[in-house]
């Protein structure tokens, strides 16, 4: 396959990718995003574009790295490409949450301090 087009696969597979962190992102403003596991509100658009994101970038980096020669290239090309840009958003993400705004009562909800004996 030719460089342009796996090229091409990378960087659709990687704006899929970034594109599913932020509607993470916005579908949990007040509520810190886990670096390992799913968030609490995770939308069904922002998991069928990590799906196929995930899948443009896996194919696109196996093609782009047989175009450029070792095939030891494919795993750090995935890597680069979707962990740093995830580490990122998540780290700028739950640094705009504060712990304060995660565990706010919200209305109807009774902290310990609410009730009087």
């Amino acid at each position: 396959m030719s460089l342009i087009i796996s090229s091409c696969l990378v960087v659709a597979g990687a704006g899929l990718w970034i594109a599913s962190l932020v509607i993470t992102s916005r579908a949990n403003p007040d509520v810190q995003i886990p670096f390992w596991r799913s968030p609490k509100d995770n939308p069904g658009r922002s998991i069928l574009c990590r799906a196929l994101g995930a899948g443009l970038l896996v194919a696109g980096s196996i093609y782009l790295g047989a175009d450029l020669g070792p095939r030891w290239a494919t795993p750090l090309i995935i890597i680069a490409v979707m962990a740093t840009p995830a580490l990122v958003i998540i780290a700028l993400h739950n640094r705009r949450v504060t712990p304060a705004q995660e565990t706010s009562s919200k209305p109807g909800d009774f902290q310990r301090d609410d009730v009087r004996r």
